[in-house]
């Protein structure tokens, strides 16, 4: 599964919507929706705060491909 995917799948998950996290994010509604439909990428250190702020790991949220650029 994607990261865009992911991040959709926790967030509908725990309750959230765009909006509620974008403002957890400090990014707009449009951004998170951005990262989930794969339009835009987000780098690590926005994975980093989207786990946080979803309370899960990064290796919830990431794509396993997109895991293994970071070993």
């Amino acid at each position: 599964m994607a990261t865009g995917e992911n991040i959709k799948r926790i967030r509908k998950k725990k309750g959230l919507t765009q909006k509620e996290l974008g403002i957890f994010l400090n990014v707009s509604q449009s951004m998170i929706a951005a990262y989930e439909n794969g339009v835009r990428k987000p780098k690590t250190e926005t994975i980093s705060k989207i786990a946080k702020a979803l309370d899960v790991s990064m290796l919830d949220i990431l794509d396993f491909d997109e895991w293994k650029q970071f070993n």
